[in-house]
């Protein structure tokens, strides 16, 4: 085979559109040129490939067509084009290819032409085989890359051959040998490399490179490395940067440690009481801490809310560790001038007791604060304050007593009677869950607007269902099962709830009404009266459900004995969310909660017209949202006995 001569040349006007795509392994550009042939088949063309000098990397692609495009790196001074049965050419190009340039050539078999004289004898034929233990090892022939890892040429019996083997980070190994028969030759490499263990004193953790190339933190043992000389640079915070040269020994590991020098002082700060430290405007922690810092000055401060911050500047020298004790801040304070109507109210601010109205207290520190008032026959006060620095602050409330019969929800006494010659004509739509007849009860108000009335809920036994239908005109029209119901439970979540036993068995798709009323002859009620007594604050609740925690039960079994030993006292539950969630799902939620004490009270032989309860949502923090730990305390249901 041989290139036709003069079909050599550059395709112009040829633009090579996918560069990035065409660089050869060094990242050198590449050319293209597009072989076609002359007595040589599509199939037998596909058969070519290629070698040139050790910067030259093809890529050869054949089309559909038969077609074939060899890439070619630019550099390349020469290309050799070798079939397996036609033999091979060598071919130096007439001029520098260019990067990415297209060119053309035809490949031509010319078949040999016997001579009619008498052919010599053939010499013998064997072979030369050459093996390495490494897979990426470059095996030569006679000055000729033939493969990698292992690689065989055909030679005449007798003669001699020079082989090589190169592989990177191994010692080359190279010789001559003359073929008699079939020659093998393995060799297994020498390495040209070793590893360095580098470890850092006092200290690990330094990031560490080799000839200035990170390799990461110590301790670490490198990948291969070649032998010989190298350095090493440690750097770590806080400590100086260290440099040191190693030798790296064939096969070996040298083991490399580095005294670092501290670059730092160690400073032990404390502050008389449970105030945040900062160091240079950064936050260090509470009350007590110790660190390093670099040499120089530093600003230190012990900084605590409506408290002047205490600060202190000190110079740290290198080899000198310092305590610095840091005085408190002081507190930023003012007054509060209390009186009320009536007078002898109990102060509490912040749950501290100060005293009975009226009342001049001094020196309570700036900000906001929780002011609670509380006196026999009066409703408990509560609200926040703030107290300004040098001010005195004035508040004059007055209390609101309680008469004899407190406030609260009932159904109006006989108001509940049936609607005489009412039909309800779609009776098949007003079947319960359970296809039992309902019948409807008509429910009006006294001091109850519609829109409160709205927000009546209602319950019964388990077999009673319940359909609330709300008219434009604020009327309220309850559908509810008929047999099953024996009474009704009406809640609403500020005004309380009522228990009403129905006097006589409901029909089937009969009409009634009733008045609810929220007046002062009904003995259900949510606000505090004289004789009712703290019993928890703490039953708490999963987050985003009614499902009480393990803790809380023990407490709710306390609540049973106490009134299983005291008939005449009965209990109000006010249930709380945090504020995860919206208004209207907190209010329900709450609800919900203060309803589950309720049930297991009731489950636990406690009359259900001894129970009150009712839900506030979120309105009502005991702690801070913002906090996981606040919101745990936010979510509970507060318990009050009354007598």
């Amino acid at each position: 085979i041989n290139v036709k001569e003069g079909s050599f040349r550059k395709i112009e006007g040829y633009v090579m559109l996918d560069k990035n795509k065409h660089l050869d392994d060094n990242d050198n550009p590449m050319a293209l040129i597009k072989i076609t042939t002359e007595n040589i088949s599509a199939e037998e063309r596909a058969k070519f490939y290629f070698n040139g000098n050790l910067e030259t990397y093809f890529d050869k692609q054949l089309q559909e067509d038969g077609q074939l495009y060899l890439y070619i790196s630019a550099v390349a001074p020469f290309m050799e084009i070798i079939h397996p049965e036609y033999g091979k050419t060598e071919y130096t190009f007439p001029f520098d290819l260019c990067d990415y340039c297209g060119y053309e050539m035809v490949v031509q078999y010319v078949p040999l032409v016997p001579v009619v004289t008498q052919e010599p004898s053939k010499p013998k034929k064997t072979y030369l085989i050459v093996k390495s233990d490494q897979t990426d090892a470059r095996i030569y022939i006679d000055d000729e890359l033939v493969n990698t890892h292992e690689a065989s040429k055909a030679v005449d019996v007798g003669s001699t051959h020079t082989y090589k083997i190169e592989c990177n980070l191994y010692h080359t190994e190279s010789g001559s040998v003359t073929v008699n028969d079939r020659t093998e030759i393995d060799k297994k490499l020498r390495p040209a490399f070793g590893y360095i263990n580098i470890s850092t004193s006092p200290e690990q953790g330094a990031k560490a490179f080799v000839d200035g190339d990170y390799v990461g933190l110590t301790p670490i043992k490198t990948d291969k490395i070649r032998s010989g000389s190298h350095t090493i640079m440690v750097m770590k915070d806080m400590y100086k940067m260290k440099e040191q040269s190693y030798n790296v020994a064939d096969g070996q590991t040298t083991n490399a440690t580095l005294n670092m020098d501290a670059n730092f002082v160690t400073i032990t700060l404390t502050v008389g009481s449970d105030a945040d430290i900062y160091v240079d405007e950064e936050y260090k922690g509470k009350g007590k801490w110790s660190g390093r810092l670099s040499d120089g000055s530093h600003i230190f401060e012990a900084r605590k809310e409506n408290h002047k911050t205490s600060v202190k500047a000190v110079n740290l020298v290198l080899g000198k560790n310092e305590t610095i004790a840091l005085d408190a801040p002081t507190p930023i304070n003012g007054d509060i001038d209390i009186n009320t109507t009536p007078m002898g109210a109990t102060i509490y601010i912040d749950g501290k007791n100060y005293g009975e109205t009226p009342n001049y207290i001094s020196d309570i520190l700036i900000g906001e604060h929780e002011l609670k008032l509380t006196k026999q026959g009066c409703a408990e006060l509560k609200k926040t304050i703030v107290v300004k620095e040098g001010e005195t602050l004035s508040v004059n409330e007055k209390l609101q007593t309680y008469q004899n019969t407190p406030i609260g929800l009932c159904v109006k006494e006989g108001s509940f009677h049936k609607i005489e010659g009412y039909v309800m004509l779609d009776k098949s739509e007003h079947l319960d869950d359970n296809d039992n007849p309902m019948a409807l009860i008509k429910i009006t108000t006294e001091n109850i607007s519609a829109e409160e009335r709205a927000k009546f809920t209602y319950k019964g036994n388990a077999e009673t269902y319940f359909d609330v239908k709300q008219q434009e005109d604020g009327q309220t029209y309850l559908y509810l099962s008929a047999e099953p119901a024996t009474f009704i439970k009406i809640i609403h979540p500020d005004y309380g709830k009522t228990e009403y036993a129905f006097p006589f068995e409901l029909c089937d798709f009969c009409g009634y009404e009733m008045v609810v009323q929220y007046e002062s002859n009904c003995k259900d009620q949510y606000s505090n009266i004289a004789g009712t007594v703290e019993f928890a604050t703490n039953i708490a609740f999963e987050s985003g459900k009614a499902t009480l925690t393990r803790d809380s039960y023990q407490y709710l079994d306390q609540l049973v004995q106490i009134m299983r030993t005291d008939e005449n006292c009965w209990v109000k539950l006010d249930g709380h969310t945090d504020n995860t969630y919206g208004d209207n799902i907190n209010q329900q939620l709450s609800l919900d909660r203060a309803v589950a004490i309720e049930d297991y009270l009731v489950e636990n032989g406690i009359g259900p017209d001894r129970i009150i309860a009712r839900g506030h949502g979120s309105n009502k923090p005991i702690a801070d949202n913002k906090t996981a730990e606040g919101r745990a305390k936010n979510r509970r249901v507060e318990v009050n006995i009354a007598r």
